[in-house]
């Protein structure tokens, strides 16, 4: 066995889908991985949303904050993979 039989030579991944996702899209900027962005932010929008819902925000400020939180993580992530692929 070599080391390539252990995927140790591999190139780095993200280990969660919403960084690769976003590896993906700063990599190949198309609508096929601008959606995979997306899909990510829906689903962390729905965890996120529960969080502050379970907090105590109702009506408008619920969607302000779970929009804005959900935002900047997104932002955040987006960020992390610029850096992860242009290093």
């Amino acid at each position: 066995m070599d080391v390539d039989d252990w995927g140790l030579s591999a190139p780095p991944t993200a280990c969660l889908p919403s960084g690769d996702a976003a590896l993906s899209f700063v990599r190949a900027p198309t609508w096929t991985n601008f959606g995979q962005v997306l899909g990510t932010m829906v689903i962390r929008g729905a965890l996120v949303g529960t969080g502050i819902y379970l907090a105590g925000a109702r009506g408008k400020e619920f969607w302000l904050y779970t929009g804005a939180a959900t935002a900047a993580v997104e932002g955040g992530v987006l960020v992390w993979g610029a850096w992860q692929a242009y290093k």
